[in-house]
């Protein structure tokens, strides 16, 4: 019975673990750019995967502080207009942890803390 129970549980975890699934969606261990990519694609592009290598060009530099960089933009400055994650990743390339306490020092001294004007502090502090 102990034997059985195993197997089963053991034929779960194989089941269900992201590392043998071939096409996984999982996330957690993709790659910046690899999300940086399908954002761009699925909101700015419409899944149009002719563009592949446009999104490419727009996130060669992306790391997770650009796509945290990428969310304040959109977030703040384009209104959460997930069609916009195009432009975003443009203002945030190469952006590092660095960049993102610079974005907060220069919206709080020279725009008096106006989150709308996140997408130009991005543009001031994120390295290219």
């Amino acid at each position: 019975m102990k034997k059985l129970l195993g197997i089963i549980i053991l034929s779960l975890v194989f089941y269900v673990n992201p590392f043998t699934i071939s096409d996984s969606n999982a996330g957690w261990f993709s790659d910046p750019l690899e999300k940086c990519m399908n954002r761009v694609l699925k909101f700015s592009f419409d899944n149009d995967k002719e563009k592949t290598a446009n999104a490419a060009a727009y996130c060669k530099s992306a790391s997770s502080s650009s796509l945290k960089c990428m969310d304040r933009v959109l977030k703040f400055s384009f209104a959460n207009n997930k069609e916009k994650s195009a432009s975003a990743a443009v203002l945030c390339g190469g952006s590092t942890s660095s960049s993102l306490k610079c974005m907060d020092r220069v919206l709080k001294d020279s725009f008096d803390n106006d989150k709308e004007k996140m997408a130009n502090a991005a543009a001031v502090c994120a390295k290219k």
